[in-house]
């Protein structure tokens, strides 16, 4: 499970992190019990977030656990919302001909039932849950950002940005890949600039390589077999792990 991962990274060797997050969101429990476990990893050592084509809703709200987020410009992201849908189908009842009869003992109980509207007093609850959820969604990524959650509001209300827009504003840290990014921990780390790492993935590879690097590889002179060497952990002398992460997969029921 991903709780699992996050523990063995903890106590791992490995002295820096990256995630990879390829997520359009999730459930806004799941999202936050992701965050809570890569903030638990960040205490530890430095976690990288690597935004895949799509990170947006769940998916932004668990990189901002992170230390530093980068995204490739035309990554689709943002999405800080919360949403609730609820099926309806009143009008296919009645065309059918078929009535439901709901027995309940309390007046928000109609907010599990799809054979008519919500009550006011079911709607006042949704509102507040929402509510709630969005303004901690708004506070984990002002944390974060170490910004104001009035700077974080004139960017949410679920609004979709670019990663090149999302930079522009200072919610993600850059454009880069994964070598970029890997280039410059080793310069902020103080590493001098050719210093090499072994690269480790986390799980098993599931997510194919290129997704987390681009087809760009900044490195003269060798072949296209050689410049995958690297990712295969064939550096030797410091050690980093890739986390390909998504949070719809690696949600509550893991």
């Amino acid at each position: 499970s991903h709780r699992d991962i996050f523990k063995q990274l903890e106590d791992s060797r490995e002295e820096a992190v990256f995630l990879h997050i390829n997520s359009p969101g999730g459930s806004a429990d799941a999202s936050e019990l992701l965050y809570q476990a890569i903030e638990r990893l960040a205490e530890k050592k430095p976690v990288i977030a690597l935004l895949g084509e799509v990170a947006a809703s769940g998916g932004y709200y668990a990189a901002s656990a992170a230390h530093r987020i980068y995204g490739a410009g035309s990554t689709i992201t943002g999405s800080i919302g919360v949403v609730m849908m609820r099926p309806n189908f009143k009008g296919l009842y009645k065309h059918s001909r078929v009535k439901k009869e709901r027995i309940a003992f309390d007046r928000t109980r109609d907010l599990f039932s799809d054979a008519d509207d919500l009550s006011r007093p079911a709607r006042d609850l949704v509102d507040r849950h929402l509510k709630e959820s969005y303004q901690t969604f708004l506070e984990r990524v002002a944390r974060g950002r170490n910004a104001q959650i009035r700077q974080v509001e004139r960017v949410a209300e679920g609004r979709i940005w670019s990663g090149i827009r999302f930079a522009g504003l200072g919610m993600i840290d850059g454009v880069m890949d994964f070598v970029d990014a890997l280039d410059e921990y080793r310069a902020v780390a103080g590493y001098r600039e050719h210093q090499e790492f072994s690269v480790f993935f986390y799980p098993a590879v599931k997510a194919d390589v290129r997704s987390v690097v681009s087809p760009r590889l900044p490195i003269p002179g060798l072949s296209a077999v050689e410049r995958l060497l690297p990712l295969a952990g064939l550096f030797t002398e410091r050690r980093a792990a890739v986390y390909a992460f998504d949070p719809v997969a690696a949600s509550i029921r893991n």
